[in-house]
């Protein structure tokens, strides 16, 4: 398995477990974010302030990788499952693609798809 897949399965992890401080130091300063549901982030500050709003509004949150591929260098696409219990105690569950792109060891770039 390579690096780049490694670094991305570790911010699963962290995701998982809520640890933003761990999540910050795997992105640049100018990491970027995007997805079609919370649209577009940028630098590191404004992403880390986006997914501790995003964690907060839930009982509890996990995902789950179907499958995770390096398709061209330094590039990872993942499908996975998020699952979630609301605050309302509703669990929902959602499949998407994510894409993380990997630079000099850090996470440049994260863009998610709906499927």
């Amino acid at each position: 398995m390579s690096k780049v897949i490694d670094i991305a399965k570790y911010y699963y992890e962290l995701s998982n477990q809520s640890n933003f401080d761990e999540i910050e130091k795997l992105f640049t300063e100018d990491t970027t974010y995007y997805s079609e549901n919370t649209w577009i982030f940028l630098w590191v500050a404004q992403i880390i302030i986006m997914q501790k709003i995003f964690h907060s509004g839930y009982q509890k949150l996990t995902w789950t990788i179907n499958s995770i591929d390096e398709t061209d260098q330094w590039i990872v696409l993942i499908d996975f499952n998020f699952a979630w219990i609301n605050n309302s105690w509703e669990e929902v569950t959602w499949s998407w693609f994510e894409y993380v792109v990997v630079n000099k060891w850090k996470i440049q770039h994260i863009k998610i798809d709906n499927k």
